[in-house]
Order: C-alpha cells, then sequence, then structure tokens
C-alpha cells in the first residue's frame, strides 16, 4: 500500500488555458490530447488523426458520441475555436483562457518541494487566414512545470520567481498550406511525451515551419534554433534543428509518415541556406559538401518512420523505427561497427466500450548504446540538457503493461501499468553532451545498468466543468544502480475562466 504522506490534497482557483483550431500549437499541458487518444483507441474521430500533434477536433461527431463524457469534455473548446474562426472571416476574433493551478509532489525523486503555484495564460487570435497564439507560465517551483527551459531568478516578484513564454507563434494558414513562426516544439508520432525524436518533454525552440496539404498526403518542414553554447576552446557553438517528413493517412484506420531529423552545429554556425530548402535531403547536402562551412560544423541525422493503424474494431497498434548508423560497407561491418537502431510499439485493445471503456494496453521502448549520439557531442539529440524525445534517450529500454478505466457518462480516467525500464552509462539523459568515440558493438544497455521496476498509477478527473484535477504517480518496486530512484507523486488542479472576443456589435457567446 502507498503510504498517506503521498495522499496531497489541493484545490485550484483559476484564471487560464486556451484550445487552438490549429492542432500542432494546442499546449500539451492539458488534458485535451490525452483524452483524445482515448477517443482513438476506441476506434472514433480516426479522420482526424495525425502524425503531427496535438490533433484537430471537430466540432460535430456521430450521433452515438454526443453521450460520451470524454468527448463532451472536448466538444465544449472546439465549437468555441470552430465559431471563432468563422468569425474571424469578416474581422477579427480572440480567444483567452486565464488559469490558476495548484500542484504539490512527493517520492524519492520528487524535482521540488514546495506547493507549487502555476497562474498561466493562453490567447490566440484571428483575422481572416491570420493567426497569433501565446502560451505564458509563471510559478515559484520552476521544476513544477513540464519541459520548462527558463532561468529561475534569485528575487521573487508576488511570490513567484520562474516564469517563461513557452509559446509564441504567428501564422497563416488556408485549405493546403500553413505557414508558422515562433517558438513551440514540434511533436511527431503516435505518442506525446515516448516518441523516439520530438515528444512534449522537449523545451520549446525558435522555428519556421511549412505544411503543405493534398488530399490524403500531408508534408511538413521545419528549421529550429535550439541554443547556444561555449565549447572548451571558449568558442560558442550555435545548435540548430531540421526535420521534414511526408504523411499518408486514409482518413479511416490508418496513418504512415516518413521522414528524417538532422542536428546541426559549430562554432558560430549562422543559418544554413542549404537546410533552409524544405524539399533538401541530409544526405546530399552533406555528401556534397553543400553545407556553409563544410569544414568546420557538424551535422548529425536521423532517418524515421511510423505508423498508427486500427487493426479491428477496438484494437489499435502504433509504432515507430529510428535508424541512426545503418553499416551498408561491408568493411565497416568487418571491424564490427554496429547499426544505431531504435523503435517503440504500443498496443490498445478495447473489448467493452458501455457503459464503461475498458482498454489492455502494452508499451515497449528500445534504443541502441549511439543511437541519438554523435562524434562531436554538439549534435546530439539534446536541447537545454534534456532530451528531444523519449525521456530514457538511447541506451535504454523500456516494457509496460496495463489497463485503463473509465466512465462515459462521467468524466473519470483511471490508468494503471506494470513496467521495467533499463538504461546504461551512454544514455544522454544521463549526459546529455556526451559523445561516443567508436560505434563498435558493446553490451546493452553500456557500463553501470540503471534498472527499475514500477508501478504507474494516472487518474484524469473533472468533477466540476472547467476545473481538472489529475494524480500521477510512479511506485518504484525495486530498483538498482546510481540515480535509479524515480519514485514521485504528483497532485495537480486547474480550473479555466475563458473569455471571448470578437470585432462584431453583438457579443460572442460559448456554445
Amino acid at each position: 500500500m502507498v503510504s498517506n504522506r503521498y495522499l496531497i490534497i489541493l484545490c485550484c482557483l483559476g484564471f487560464f488555458c486556451a484550445f487552438p483550431v490549429y492542432a500542432n500549437l494546442y499546449p500539451t499541458a492539458f488534458q485535451y490530447t490525452p483524452r483524445l487518444q482515448m477517443l482513438l483507441d476506441e476506434g472514433n474521430l480516426w479522420y482526424y488523426n495525425s502524425t503531427f500533434l496535438p490533433l484537430q477536433v471537430p466540432k460535430t461527431a456521430p450521433s452515438r458520441m454526443f453521450d460520451h463524457s470524454i468527448y463532451r469534455s472536448l466538444l465544449r473548446y472546439t465549437q468555441t475555436h470552430q465559431l471563432l474562426c468563422k468569425e474571424a472571416k469578416d474581422g477579427f476574433s480572440s480567444y483567452v483562457f486565464p488559469t490558476l493551478g495548484i500542484s504539490r509532489q512527493d517520492g524519492t525523486a520528487k524535482r521540488y518541494e514546495k506547493l507549487a503555484i502555476q497562474p498561466i495564460l493562453w490567447a490566440e487570435g484571428y483575422y481572416h487566414n491570420w493567426y497569433a497564439k501565446l502560451f505564458v507560465r509563471v510559478s515559484n517551483e520552476a521544476n513544477s512545470l513540464e519541459g520548462f527551459s527558463g532561468q529561475s531568478r534569485s528575487i521573487r516578484r508576488a511570490g513567484m520567481n520562474a516564469s517563461e513564454v513557452d509559446q509564441s507563434v504567428i501564422g497563416y494558414r488556408n485549405e493546403w498550406a500553413n505557414v508558422e513562426y515562433g517558438r513551440t516544439r514540434e511533436i511527431w508520432g503516435p505518442y506525446l511525451s515516448e516518441n523516439m525524436f520530438l515528444s512534449t518533454n522537449a523545451p520549446p525552440y525558435e522555428r519556421l515551419m511549412l505544411e503543405l496539404t493534398y488530399k490524403r498526403f500531408r508534408y511538413r518542414w521545419f528549421y529550429g534554433y535550439l541554443e547556444s553554447l561555449y565549447d572548451a576552446s571558449n568558442q560558442l557553438v550555435h545548435r540548430y534543428l531540421v526535420g521534414r517528413c511526408l504523411e499518408y493517412r486514409n482518413r479511416k484506420n490508418l496513418v504512415v509518415s516518413f521522414g528524417e531529423f538532422s542536428t546541426l552545429a559549430g562554432p558560430n554556425r549562422p543559418v544554413d541556406l542549404s537546410f533552409l530548402n524544405p524539399i533538401a535531403a541530409h544526405l546530399e547536402v552533406e555528401q556534397n559538401k553543400r553545407t556553409n562551412d563544410p569544414n568546420g560544423n557538424h551535422a548529425n541525422n536521423l532517418l524515421y518512420a511510423s505508423f498508427d493503424w486500427m487493426v479491428l474494431a477496438g484494437l489499435r497498434i502504433s509504432g515507430a523505427v529510428g535508424l541512426d548508423e545503418l553499416q551498408i560497407d561491408f568493411q565497416d561491418r568487418k571491424q564490427k561497427e554496429a547499426d544505431q537502431l531504435l523503435y517503440n510499439g504500443r498496443i490498445a485493445y478495447t473489448p467493452i466500450m458501455e457503459p464503461f471503456t475498458l482498454t489492455l494496453l502494452g508499451n515497449l521502448y528500445y534504443s541502441d548504446t549511439y543511437s541519438l549520439q554523435h562524434s562531436y557531442r554538439y549534435t546530439n539529440f539534446v536541447s537545454r540538457n534534456q532530451p528531444l524525445g523519449h525521456p530514457l534517450a538511447n541506451d535504454a529500454e523500456e516494457y509496460r503493461i496495463g489497463v485503463r478505466l473509465s466512465y462515459n457518462r462521467f468524466p473519470m480516467v483511471l490508468t494503471t501499468e506494470y513496467g521495467y525500464s533499463a538504461w546504461g552509462d551512454s544514455s544522454i539523459a544521463n549526459d546529455p553532451y556526451r559523445p561516443y568515440h567508436s560505434t563498435y558493438r558493446t553490451k546493452h544497455p553500456a557500463g553501470t545498468v540503471r534498472e527499475n521496476r514500477f508501478v504507474r498509477i494516472n487518474l484524469d478527473t473533472e468533477w466540476i466543468e472547467r476545473l481538472n484535477i489529475t494524480v500521477n504517480g510512479q511506485l518504484d518496486l525495486k530498483h538498482r544502480g546510481p540515480n535509479s530512484q524515480r519514485e514521485t507523486w504528483t497532485i495537480a488542479a486547474q480550473y479555466a475562466i475563458p473569455f471571448t472576443f470578437t470585432s462584431k456589435d453583438e457579443p460572442f457567446r460559448e456554445p
């Protein structure tokens, strides 16, 4: 049994939040996307499923879904956004969602000590096909904010000492093209926090994005600036991230995508025009020395493929594979140079859907010892000391099985999982800018192995409209190795009061 010290009671008053009609910007700090993933597991809304997260939800759905509490919780916001975009065709419209969140954490691996207060602001504005979005977070405990990449101050203002503009984006969108510039994060794949390369764990970064849509095909490219660091010779190294991906979705039960990612770095390296080409391949640019400084700059490339497939009614299988180093040359294999691969997979089977929804879950993650790394440390797939993808990064493996239970008449979801994870010395989760010196075959995980057997519990409830309370916990059953303890328990709550404004004379009311 879990000790009573883990049962921390918390309240939330509020003012914040917002839910965009443009899927790629919605802050994943809220329960919008996890709830949507539940509906996808049941076989609903696959017309809107995509590699690029978060997803857009329609304002209407089949009549059988109107009694589904999870869908109703999403419908409030999607209806508002659809109407706002309609109003924007004749003028300006905006949505401001202020909130005050509160959270508390305990456990042997807890990241903060005090009760965390989290005023947050999400706002969006629309004018014809133009839009802007802003996501601001403030707290008295910086470590209570997931993916926070700002700097805590030594002084406090109104009790707060940490703040960050997590997202600030301007863009233009029509039926076939979407162009954006600003600070955000790309999330590609079937998951949120457990994608191999781009996940919600990554700190936000400035990026330019182009997306083109033609019938069932979608192509996305982005060029982002990660950070600047001083190397051992006191030179300032600039780091960038480039990605391109082609997606196919039949809008019924299948999403398939193929792409590549590149990290670019070098002393005082400017923006590289060769990688600004949205349809240029990394291999062609690098091998033909088209980069802005072929002698002093470095790049690291990963190939990527993923799928999301509703095989049968209630049976969903998702997965992705990454290729870091493929030793095609016979001489490399003779010298025992090893391939560097990553893959993850998920299966969700939902045998019961009324009146309770019961889903059986299975997850796996595996990454080779030197994947996501490079001999030039600044092209590792990290930013601001955090992995860009899965929190275990490379030189790791994890397996989980679990069950999720929800009641369709009331928004309450309980998920319980049992799992095993192991990671070694080479993992960039331990040392983000650690280089490798060779890719010779070695044991996996390498060096001193950390192991953890655990039980995870997640409770998501909305007893009062717009008052969301979550409980997240990991109970360590057994752990071995340095820094292998992962036990934490967090209770958080948010209450949101939205405001809408339009340029029309009559007031705009939420549906």
